[in-house]
């Protein structure tokens, strides 16, 4: 049975800050008798025009995408049909103050590729990557990314290379970043290349048949050979660049 209100709500009471972010803010309140729901206002200042920022029926309320190290004000209604209760007192919350990553590890891959990886220490849109050849700069920007690996290639041998990474969400940039460096080998490094597998024989026409493989990470070509000995000795036939191979010089009976 839909239970008619007699009045219009009261204010809510006890609204609280319980816990803020780089970009979000969590408000609670008591419930307010005859309340069907909850309006939630915010504000730059104290005493500043409040504007509607979200609508809940629960006792609490996340306010998304904020900008960090920021002062806002919150006040809640509470409403049902016959109207809407006065505003509480206002509160007052500070998101967090943007900060940069942690754990930067900077491992060399060859004479020209360093690779990096680094762990998040908060909310974030995405990263900037600063490297240079000396330590106290000046830090070139080279990538802006949200993923929290990196690999830079095109580098010189045998030198090393200094990073800076920083944070940014919503246009604002951590003011301090996490820095790492490494040196690239003074060789180039010769991945060894294995056989590929799962190599399969389909048949297409009577005088056609294709070659499928798996990708090998390394190769840059793969060589087809053919002999009608199952012992050889096998011949080159031809080469592919990719995971197949039509062979349609067979012979058949």
């Amino acid at each position: 049975t839909q239970v008619t209100a007699t009045q219009v709500p009261l204010t809510p009471t006890n609204l609280a800050v319980n816990n803020q972010t780089q970009t979000t803010v969590t408000l609670s309140w008591d419930e307010a008798l005859e309340a069907e729901g909850y309006r939630i206002y915010r504000s730059d200042t104290a005493t500043g025009t409040f504007t509607q920022v979200g609508e809940t029926t629960n006792l609490t309320y996340v306010d998304q995408n904020l900008t960090p190290n920021t002062t806002y004000f919150y006040t809640v209604s509470a409403y049902n049909e016959l109207g809407e209760s006065a505003q509480t007192t206002p509160v007052e919350a500070t998101t967090l103050q943007l900060v940069p990553p942690t754990n930067l590890v900077v491992t060399p891959i060859n004479n020209n590729t360093l690779s990096l990886s680094y762990t998040p220490s908060g909310d974030y849109d995405n990263f900037t990557i600063y490297r240079s050849e000396d330590e106290t700069g000046p830090f070139n920007q080279i990538a802006i990314t949200n993923l929290t690996t990196y690999v830079d290639d095109g580098l010189e041998p045998n030198t090393t290379y200094y990073y800076r990474i920083v944070t940014n969400v919503n246009g604002q940039t951590s003011e301090t970043f996490v820095s790492g460096n490494a040196t690239t080998t003074d060789t180039p490094v010769v991945p060894t290349i294995v056989p590929p597998n799962r190599v399969v024989a389909i048949k297409v026409s009577c005088n056609t048949i294709e070659l499928r493989w798996n990708l090998v990470n390394g190769a840059t070509r793969y060589n087809i050979y053919r002999y009608t000995n199952v012992n050889g000795p096998f011949q080159l036939v031809n080469t592919s660049y990719g995971f197949n191979y039509f062979d349609n010089t067979l012979d058949y009976k």
